[in-house]
């Protein structure tokens, strides 16, 4: 990897070459499994997915919802297995991966799609945080819930959580690690308390059968489809968090390889968004509440065991932005106007952009939204899945990624083929958008494979793929 950086930095300075974008090396990969689990820990805290799961229920039994929830979440962290293996092999970050795709101008266009839905998670999750905030300053100091207030909140917050970010992956990794076990004591009172003030056993709970829903009516393959996008984004730029993480990329073995990115997203993801799904099912089986912040203002707890699960909402939304809705389009944001952007620069207008498009008015409709964030990126995971295991066999000539002209500049360093696999899968994945993120990602990666390997590489030779 050292040679690879003293390679790229000898280059002629250009758009491709921007410091934050360079391979990893050994030296620098500084979260340990520990933190890597403790993160994915703390960005599965999620109030959205309360929110999901709450508007899921009466169309689909509680049952239901907590198997949708989970299958959904294995397919993502399968797929975010596959795609992190690039990052700890290579130590490249999915925006530089993607010119091996879609060409060196080309990839901007699928890094733009993937960071438009994390600014608006970063919006959205930022006004859930920004609620409670007002809401603790109500309770404590009995200041109006006003709108003005609440948009000043939403503000700050912005900037705080943008200027963590700014700071890099360290101390978004030492945050993380800090933070996660003091909101999983919260998380497990916020269980405690929706159980004892149910009046019904979890068992009764889990087995209340679906009804007749008053507004959109979901089936059980669309909410699979909708869990699939909260994490969608995340099975993109997922090299973007692997490429730091303590791992031996010289492993011939994959499954060794990857271990400790596969058992920390297992135990991370799956658990505790099942866990959330449940609170909010029973949230809305119960209290006919949706709004996680509005549901725990309504709680009778004592006023200092609200304000802590209040600060729970904060912070959570403050873990989960900082790794997966601000780090990936700040990167993003570097590879697409660089020189003249850089990480801290994107992050900044990963902010504005996230004020700019008030996500928070579409609170009701968000999980018809993650399902189609989930099928506008299916298609490029699809690729990239295809790309790197089928056709380059998991090698890539790296010094090409970061040099004009090399051999990923295609058709005026745009690929048409991968614009073509990528219109197909998403498609394919409207037309069925029960399925559509699994569909959007199949259609895609066999169209682009198919296209690729008979045509693609004979037009364009590819050192790493015989043709």
């Amino acid at each position: 990897m050292q040679d690879y950086k003293e390679q790229i930095n000898s280059l002629p300075k250009s758009r491709l070459v921007e410091a934050d974008l360079l391979p990893t090396t050994k030296e620098e990969r500084v979260f340990t499994p520990f933190m890597f689990l403790m993160m994915w820990v703390g960005i599965s805290i999620l109030l959205a997915v309360f929110t999901n799961a709450a508007n899921m229920f009466p169309s689909l039994s509680i049952k239901q919802i907590l198997y949708a929830v989970a299958l959904g979440n294995f397919i993502t962290v399968v797929i975010l297995a596959l795609n992190g293996d690039i990052g700890i092999t290579h130590g490249i970050p999915f925006s530089v991966y993607l010119r091996a795709i879609y060409g060196y101008t080309g990839t901007y266009i699928p890094s733009i799609i993937r960071a438009i839905p994390a600014c608006f998670w970063f919006g959205f999750q930022t006004y859930l945080g920004a609620k409670a905030i007002n809401l603790i300053l109500a309770k404590l100091f009995g200041l109006p819930e006003t709108y003005g207030i609440l948009i000043g909140i939403i503000i700050a917050f912005l900037i705080i959580q943008v200027v963590t970010t700014m700071r890099g992956i360290e101390t978004i990794a030492k945050f993380e690690t800090f933070i996660t076990p003091l909101m999983l004591l919260v998380v497990f009172y916020l269980l405690y308390w929706i159980l004892t003030h149910s009046n019904m056993t979890p068992s009764e709970i889990i087995n209340t059968p679906a009804g007749t829903p008053t507004g959109q009516r979901y089936t059980f393959a669309f909410a699979i489809t909708a869990m699939t996008g909260f994490w969608a984004t995340m099975t993109l730029n997922i090299p973007d968090l692997t490429r730091h993480l303590k791992a031996d990329p010289e492993e011939k073995s994959w499954f060794k390889r990857n271990w400790s990115s596969i058992w920390t997203q297992l135990l991370g993801i799956i658990p505790m968004m099942t866990l959330f799904a449940f609170i909010g099912a029973t949230s809305m089986l119960t209290s006919g509440m949706w709004d996680p912040v509005e549901f725990i203002g309504s709680m009778d707890a004592p006023l200092i065991l609200l304000i802590a699960i209040l600060f729970l909402a904060f912070t959570a939304q403050w873990t989960t932005n900082v790794a997966a809705n601000i780090l990936p389009p700040a990167n993003i944001f570097a590879n697409v106007f660089a020189p003249k952007i850089n990480f801290a620069k994107g992050a900044i207008i990963s902010g504005v952009l996230a004020f700019m498009m008030q996500p928070w008015t579409l609170i009701d409709k968000v999980v018809f939204v993650n399902a189609l964030v989930g099928i506008s990126l299916g298609a490029v995971s699809g690729t990239m899945v295809s790309d790197y295991y089928f056709l380059r066999k998991r090698k890539l000539n790296i010094l090409d990624l970061y040099k004009e002209g090399g051999q990923y500049k295609y058709y005026k360093n745009y690929n048409p083929i991968a614009f073509i696999a990528y219109i197909a899968g998403t498609i394919g994945g409207m037309l069925n958008m029960d399925w559509g993120f699994l569909i959007a990602g199949c259609v895609g990666g066999f169209v682009y494979y198919v296209l690729m390997k008979f045509y693609g590489v004979k037009k364009w030779p590819q050192s790493e793929i015989p043709n």
